[in-house]
């Protein structure tokens, strides 16, 4: 017989022997697990070890394999949990089948669980089950548009907006634009691709002289007329509204029509003090705009013809016989009720 656990004679009281249990490697999975990355792109690769650990000295990396040859990972986040966030920026001209680390023993520092052991590091093989192009399929591709970053300024070459007013996108051709309005006096027309990422195609400011009234471009309206595409802008600064054709092909835009307001501007036809917003809708088979006008606090009807010519209609103030309830107009909505169109509108 043996003796009773801890008793004298017992393995307990022979010796000093703990189980700690047994070592079990980590498993990395990038988040999110699937999707092409171009330039600029950050992969974020987040490690699992099935418990909390911590670092010590300097921070872990994780080695990739990018282009046949070894890139690092930075270490991010999760110090002191059962995860560590890696991330790796996508360089000009990166390019994999699917992503992997560099080997079994890319995951570099010094790294221990709860009880100051050290935790195996030791990645599964490459391209075997368990590792990262096992569990997720990311590939990066450097002819995939670069990332346009955020804070974009006024003085940035890629995109000059300077004060992004009011925004419509529009398929064109197979292709996802976003028509922008810019408080700076411009339109811009930017291809939205599938993975996410935005490249700025072309863009047109104010002019006079070509027939391009936008001053301050306050708001946008993208749509059809027959299989052409088209932009309206609502002009503050230049009072006027702008007619722009969007051509998918090339990813251009080109100025059609304008209506200027009578307060100066040349082929005036708007009643309007300060065009903030556009909208357009059909009525009775044919498109019409309504304009809501900042500064004389009224709306006005623009009819769009087939040509792609502007045409000014009726127009409403706070002054006149309408008897408008609101002052300074600065957006429109048609809306079907019944048989009839209403339209709401917001005073600034």
């Amino acid at each position: 017989f043996l003796p009773e656990p801890g008793a004298p004679g017992s393995l307990g009281a022979q010796g000093d022997i703990r189980v700690i249990g047994a070592t079990r490697g980590p498993v990395a999975l990038a988040d999110p697990p699937g999707g092409v990355y171009g330039p600029d792109r950050e992969v974020a690769i987040v490690v699992h070890f099935g418990e909390e650990v911590a670092y010590s000295g300097d921070a872990p990396e994780l080695a990739l394999s990018v282009s046949g040859v070894q890139s690092t990972a930075a270490y991010k986040s999760g110090n002191g949990t059962a995860e560590f966030v890696f991330g790796y920026v996508v360089q000009p001209g990166d390019s994999t089948g699917d992503l992997d680390y560099h080997g079994t023993g890319s995951l570099t520092g010094t790294i221990t669980n709860g009880t100051g052991h050290a935790v195996n590091r030791t990645l599964h093989a490459p391209g075997a089950p368990g590792s990262l192009s096992w569990l997720s399929d990311v590939r990066l591709d450097p002819a995939v548009p670069p990332l346009i970053p955020a804070g974009w300024a006024a003085d940035n070459l890629i995109l000059a907006l300077g004060q992004a007013a009011d925004v419509d996108a529009i398929d064109v051709g197979g292709r996802t634009y976003a028509v922008v309005a810019s408080a700076e006096g411009a339109v811009q027309l930017i291809r939205v691709h599938g993975n996410g990422t935005m490249e700025m195609e072309h863009e047109v400011s104010n002019d006079i002289s070509n027939n391009v009234r936008l001053g301050y471009a306050y708001g946008v309206d993208a749509f059809y007329i027959g299989d052409a595409a088209y932009a309206i802008a609502a002009a503050h600064g230049g009072s006027a509204v702008q007619l722009l054709r969007i051509h998918g092909s090339n990813g251009t835009l080109s100025p059609v029509d304008s209506l200027g307001d009578t307060g100066g501007n040349t082929d005036a036809g708007l009643e309007l003090g300060g065009a903030t917003r556009a909208r357009v809708f059909e009525m009775n088979g044919t498109l019409h705009a309504l304009v809501a006008g900042f500064n004389d606090d009224g709306v006005q009807l623009v009819r769009v013809h087939g040509n792609g010519t502007l045409e000014a209609r009726e127009s409403w103030s706070l002054d006149d016989t309408a008897g408008l309830e609101l002052v300074r107009a600065f957006d429109a909505a048609v809306f079907d009720l019944g048989d009839e169109k209403h339209a709401l509108v917001a005073g600034h």
